[in-house]
């Protein structure tokens, strides 16, 4: 199988005929991982903020609507305040996995045999998963690794502890949280 094969190149190739480019090469190698990542998660958020926004009650709108406000001003100050709930969620899900990548990486990394742990991804897409596991499988050092991965648990806690504690300036639930007054 060719490497400079496929739909985009069999586009370009109608376009400027002899032209073809390889996506795996490592001059592209992250373009291609931040497009192979958006492909795989956009689907999920679009669900739910698709969900998010049929929760928003007609009502708020309409009244907006009525007081003056106009559809930009009703989507800023009615509909995003309602979703930063969904927000927020989304933004936890997105931090705790755009940093554990693992497999894009792998799966892009351009082998003759496949898939394999002792691989090594174009240094572009080289994640930290990536060189804990290849430390520990590929080259035995299983204490190393182990202080890898628990290092990075620590990171991913202190991020998401972060964030966690910042949502009470930003996220607006409709009923009060703890320790708050009705």
């Amino acid at each position: 199988m060719s490497r400079n094969s496929g739909l985009v190149n069999a586009f370009i190739s109608l376009l400027s005929p002899g032209t073809a480019i390889n996506w795996l090469s490592s001059q592209y190698a992250t373009a291609v991982l931040i497009l192979l990542s958006i492909w795989m998660g956009i689907g999920g958020g679009v669900l739910i903020f698709l969900a998010a926004l049929q929760g928003v009650p007609k009502e708020l709108e309409e009244a907006a609507l009525i007081d003056g406000a106009t559809r930009f001003q009703m989507f800023l100050r009615v509909v995003v305040p309602l979703m930063t709930p969904i927000i927020f969620l989304r933004l936890v899900m997105g931090i705790i996995g755009a940093l554990q990548v693992f497999t894009a990486p792998l799966l892009l990394t351009p082998t003759n045999s496949g898939v394999s742990i002792g691989t090594m991804p174009p240094r572009a897409n080289y994640m930290f998963m990536i060189h804990a596991v290849q430390q520990t499988f590929a080259k035995g050092r299983y204490g190393y690794g182990a202080a890898l991965v628990w290092m990075f648990f620590v990171l991913i806690l202190v991020v998401t502890l972060i964030v966690f504690r910042t949502q009470r300036y930003w996220v607006f639930y409709e009923v009060e949280q703890e320790g708050g007054e009705a």
